[in-house]
């Protein structure tokens, strides 16, 4: 009941996000600059409060995290409400930075309830469930709300509230809270065990592989290859800013350079997500390895690059977007993996943390450098930061 609640109200989380994005381009006429603006506000207020968060989650007090969560909600949506009735651009920033709170009070608590409720081998498969099912929900809920009409989805967002509520009461109301917080404890101890019982194993076998591990150590030589927390976040920058280079002026690319209509946008992120979505349930669906990451950062080089275009095409924006958000998934996963394996999942915050903090450098320079330089550059950027991604990912 709790995942399934907490996916729904995060789905409509993300949903709202776009939506206030869509808001601020249409009715406030946002320029490429201010929309990385918009968006910088968001992240650096999600930075301030994920930390508040990971504190709160780390001592298992999920429910007290998903209240505070209901609560900026509810601030959020009727800030968004009274923004939209009095034509209040201001009014609409508070909302998206009320909006971060709740993401940030979420995220961490759902993320770090899964690390506590579930034993460590399941981890990595619960995970990518969630990053379905959350996919999956969103894509269907901006493809109905396509055919609504954005302009009727406006007028009636006390109706689209009022679910976002009820989904944010009923995860408050079925999240477990863990009596005692022992599983990461349990893997944190047989973590090390592993590794002093590594000579003796490797002794009686060249290929070893730890047991009930959610990401398995490969040895090579009998020697254990640790990775570095400070590598893996250090790679979580370099894929995040080459994120917002291409996701944060896609929505002025398609309303101002292609003409689309507002309508159209929602129906291909919608269509995009549900695609995507799909490919995480049916292709490369195991556990995330060095084969198929490489394989993600050609796709999703190839397919960003393409996105920018070939958008006059018609299934074609669909595809190559589905194709943009799988890839970073599957990369995002991978990463994620690994640096619950190495701080023995405490912290997972920080994580998001890191994450945000980097999204937001690129938010706000990707609308100057769309603004000045154009598509060309964004191009030149997803290439190079691609590059320096492979260069650090190496090491992992």
């Amino acid at each position: 009941m709790w995942f399934f609640a907490t996916a729904c109200y995060l789905a409509l989380l993300n949903v709202l996000d776009i939506i206030m994005n869509l808001t601020g381009l249409s009715i406030y006429r946002f320029t490429v600059v201010e929309l990385g603006v918009f968006n910088a506000v968001w992240t650096i207020t999600y930075i301030f409060s994920v930390r508040i968060a990971t504190r709160i989650a780390d001592r298992g007090e999920f429910k007290k995290n998903l209240a505070l969560s209901l609560a900026l909600i509810l601030v959020s949506l009727s800030t968004l409400y009274y923004s939209l009735a009095s034509h209040n651009k201001v009014l609409l920033y508070i909302a998206y930075s009320a909006h971060a709170v709740a993401a940030s009070s979420l995220r961490v608590s759902v993320f770090t309830s899964i690390l506590e409720n579930y034993e460590s081998y399941k981890w990595s498969r619960v995970n990518r469930r969630l990053v379905q099912t959350t996919l999956l929900i969103e894509g269907l809920v901006l493809a109905l709300l396509s055919q609504i009409g954005f302009k009727a989805v406006v007028s009636g967002i006390a109706y689209l509230s009022a679910i976002t509520v009820v989904l944010a009461v009923l995860s408050l109301a079925s999240i477990p809270q863990p009596t005692l917080l022992i599983e990461r404890i349990l893997y944190r101890i047989e973590h090390s065990l592993s590794r002093m019982l590594l000579p003796a194993r490797a002794a009686l076998a060249a290929d070893y592989y730890s047991i009930g591990v959610p990401d398995k150590q490969r040895i090579a030589g009998f020697r254990e290859k640790a990775t570095s927390v400070g590598l893996v976040l250090i790679c979580l920058v370099g894929l995040r800013i080459s994120n917002e280079y291409v996701l944060t002026p896609l929505p002025y690319h398609m309303m101002n350079n292609v003409r689309l209509g507002m309508e159209t946008i929602m129906w291909i992120y919608g269509l995009a997500k549900l695609v995507t979505a799909l490919l995480l349930s049916s292709v490369f669906a195991g556990t995330p390895s060095k084969g198929y990451f490489g394989l993600a950062l050609a796709i999703r080089l190839l397919s960003s690059m393409a996105l920018y275009t070939f958008f006059d095409q018609a299934f074609l924006p669909v595809l190559l977007l589905a194709l943009t958000l799988y890839s970073n998934t599957l990369v995002d996963i991978a990463l994620y993996n690994l640096y619950i394996e190495v701080t023995y999942g405490y912290g997972a915050g920080y994580y998001s943390l890191v994450n945000e903090f980097s999204g937001f450098m690129g938010s706000l320079t990707s609308g100057l450098i769309y603004l000045f330089f154009g598509v060309p550059a964004i191009l030149v950027l997803i290439v190079l930061s691609t590059m320096v991604f492979v260069l650090l990912a190496k090491n992992l």
